[in-house]
C-alpha cells in the first residue's frame, strides 16, 4: 500500500484554502476511512522563523457517538479523496482545519507554512472494523510544506 497526502491551494476572496487529498500511488486498491470521529485531519502550522502555532482542539469538547455506518472509500490506484481542508483568513486573523483553529491575532510574521497530516490509528481501524467496515489503510501521511501569504 502507497498513498500520499497532496494539497492544492486556492484562494477565495480574503481566504486561502487548502484542500488534503490522498492518492493511492500504490498497484493494489485500498479503502481509506473517512469517518471524522475515527479519522483525522489536521494541521501543523509554523510561523516564518520555524516555531510551531499552538491550535486549540475542539475534539476534547465533543461527546462520544454512536456510529452507524461507517463513511470508507475505496480507492483505485491512481485516484485520490479528499480528506480536509485548511482555512486561513488573514483579515481575521483565523485559521482552522477539522478541529483545530489557530487565533493569529500576534502572530507578525509575513508567510506560515502548512503541513497537512492525515492519520488512521490501529485503534480506529478496529473500531471501524467492529461496525462491519471493510479493513482500511493505518497509518499517518503528511503532505509536502505550503508557504502561505500572511502579513505584508
Amino acid at each position: 500500500m502507497k498513498l500520499e497526502l497532496l494539497t492544492k491551494t486556492t484562494k477565495e476572496k480574503n481566504e486561502t484554502l487548502v484542500t488534503a487529498s490522498l492518492r493511492n500511488t500504490g498497484t493494489e486498491p485500498v479503502d481509506i476511512l473517512l469517518e471524522f470521529m475515527l479519522s483525522r485531519t489536521y494541521g501543523k502550522l509554523t510561523d516564518d522563523a520555524g516555531k510551531e502555532l499552538k491550535a486549540s482542539d475542539a475534539s476534547a469538547v465533543r461527546g462520544a457517538r454512536a456510529f452507524g455506518k461507517i463513511k470508507t472509500h475505496p480507492l483505485k490506484p491512481g485516484e485520490e479523496v479528499e480528506v480536509g481542508q485548511f482555512s486561513i483568513t488573514p483579515s481575521a486573523h483565523h485559521a482552522i482545519t477539522g478541529d483545530y483553529s489557530w487565533d493569529l491575532t500576534d502572530v507578525q510574521s509575513k508567510t506560515l507554512t502548512l503541513e497537512m497530516i492525515y492519520e488512521v490509528t490501529d485503534e480506529a481501524a478496529r473500531i471501524a472494523k467492529q461496525h462491519k467496515a471493510p479493513d482500511v489503510a493505518v497509518g499517518r501521511w503528511t503532505s509536502k510544506p505550503v508557504v502561505l501569504p500572511y502579513r505584508k
